[in-house]
């Protein structure tokens, strides 16, 4: 009896795990867990990233439409159609922050956001102002986002929902509402271009562009304003940006605060909020004296390498951090051939840019045809 026992102790012994076999197993899983989560991770920026692609698409297929119903593309700031009643196309007057809406604001008829433009012209314009915390500045738009951001799904100061997609100001450091525009997106009733006026192509000049939420308390160089910058201002050189930064990415000086950071408010016209410019190349630091008042903000992703960057044709392209972006010292008032007679206006001037193929490509009417890469 006692001989049976211990054979049916062993036969159930041997049936069941040991400790050290249960510990190599769980090593086994654990590896091929660590091996599959990138794979896995990269799978989904993957599908992020082309969703991102075609936000811009769609976003460059409403401009299209909004420029075949009007004419022409909307602009960054004091948008026309948003002008006072009583105002002209002579004449244009805005007030009541009329002249603080974005360029998406009039494209949601054009994203299939109809009922929402239409309660916007009945119940806020002329009423409410963009960054006050209303619906209608609270609304998340999946189009205007990037699902790559880490940002894209944080509610900012006030719930105002965040925009990814800048549009193209230009490779000229002026203030938001500045009359001039190097690139394709000015003022209302001064720089309002169509396809025509686009003389360097629109397969060859940028749109739009990718920009970072920011990050608020970030002193990242990527993810925040640098403000306080000495010098910043009309024409200045986009270096005084890289001047600010350290040797670890981030900013050494004081760095915006509040809600005034990149891409807080999608409804707001001011350069940090929905516009870039193209004067240091994607991944770039963003300055100046603060961010509403004189500020440049340069294209940024958290796609490796670089952004995607629509351009007028409609066509998207992934343009790398490293692309040719010319001297960062300089400025177009420091080209040999610049007119003497426009020396006391450098922002007139329509010539090639000092900031490569990144600057050729972001201005409109610079005679420089340059092929993107």
């Amino acid at each position: 009896m006692r001989r049976h026992a211990r054979l049916r102790h062993v036969r159930h012994a041997r049936g069941g795990f040991t400790l050290i076999e249960l510990l190599v197993v769980i090593a086994i899983i654990a590896i091929l867990i660590a091996l599959l989560l990138p794979a896995v991770q990269q799978a989904r920026e993957a599908a992020r990233r082309t969703q991102c692609r075609n936000n811009l698409k769609q976003l460059g297929l409403a401009l299209h439409n909004f420029h075949d119903n009007y004419g022409e593309f909307p602009t960054a700031t004091h948008q026309i159609l948003l002008r006072n009643p009583s105002s002209t196309l002579s004449n244009p007057s805005w007030g009541s922050c009329r002249e603080r809406w974005s360029y998406a604001v009039v494209l949601l008829p054009y994203i299939e956001r109809s009922s929402m433009y239409d309660d916007f012209l009945q119940n806020e314009l002329g009423k409410t102002c963009p960054w006050w915390g209303r619906a209608f500045n609270k609304t998340r738009i999946p189009v205007l986002i990037c699902p790559s951001d880490p940002q894209a799904e944080y509610t900012h100061r006030n719930g105002l929902a965040p925009i990814s997609y800048h549009v193209n100001r230009g490779d000229f450091w002026l203030n938001w509402d500045w009359w001039e525009c190097r690139g394709v997106f000015g003022r209302g009733g001064k720089t309002v271009l169509n396809a025509t006026a686009i003389k360097d192509g629109t397969s060859n000049t940028i749109a739009m562009a990718e920009c970072k939420i920011g990050v608020l308390g970030s002193t990242k160089s990527t993810e925040a304003i640098a403000r306080g910058v000495s010098g910043a201002g009309k024409g200045a050189p986009p270096s005084l940006c890289l001047g600010v930064v350290g040797p670890d990415g981030r900013f050494t000086g004081p760095v915006e605060t509040n809600s005034w950071q990149i891409g807080w408010r999608w409804s707001d016209s001011r350069t940090p909020y929905t516009t870039f410019h193209v004067m240091l190349p994607p991944n770039s630091p963003s300055c100046g004296r603060r961010a509403e008042t004189w500020a440049i903000v340069s294209a940024s992703s958290y796609h490796a390498g670089g952004c995607n960057v629509l351009f007028c044709d409609g066509s998207v392209r992934f343009i790398s951090e490293h692309i040719d972006a010319g001297d960062p010292t300089k400025t177009v008032k420091d080209n040999p051939d610049f007119p003497p007679s426009l020396n006391n206006r450098p922002q007139d001037y329509m010539g090639p840019s000092p900031y490569g193929v990144w600057g050729a490509l972001g201005t409109s009417r610079s005679g420089e045809h340059v092929t993107p890469p």
